[in-house]
């Protein structure tokens, strides 16, 4: 897919076909992780930036925390949270269902990555900190 590809080229990653034969593909530049999935069915693009991984279950209430904050208004970087519990993972996702410019692609997909860091860094620490507590 020609938005996989200019994304993975905008961050120096050569040699990809962007996604593979399973629709999936992403990039790690040191930075926040990012994941392509595409459906074929839905022709969705989902583009996600891990925020966390966690290594167990995350502790009642702390999803919901993590949710709550996105809708008070802090920065997505024009994503939603999305806790995937299979992989453990906390991200930002964005979801593609009509062509978009490739440079445009490329300019959310790093909007979205930098949410991401703010994320990992600032928000997720201080929700946890609230909702366990630890605030006071």
């Amino acid at each position: 897919m020609k938005l996989a590809q200019a994304a993975l080229a905008a961050h120096q990653v050569k040699g990809s076909p962007g996604l593979n034969a399973q629709n999936y593909g992403g990039f790690d530049d040191g930075a926040q992780p990012v994941v392509f999935e595409y459906s074929a069915d839905h022709k969705v693009l989902n583009v996600l930036a891990l925020c966390y991984r966690f290594r167990k279950s995350p502790r009642p209430g702390l999803l919901e925390a993590y949710h709550e904050e996105a809708k008070l208004g802090t920065e997505t970087g024009g994503g939603i949270v999305e806790f995937r519990p299979e992989s453990g993972g906390l991200f930002l996702s964005r979801n593609y269902t009509q062509d978009i410019e490739p440079a445009r692609f490329v300019e959310d997909i790093d909007r979205l990555m930098r949410a991401a860091t703010y994320w990992a860094e600032d928000v997720l620490p201080a929700v946890a900190s609230k909702v366990f507590g630890h605030d006071k």
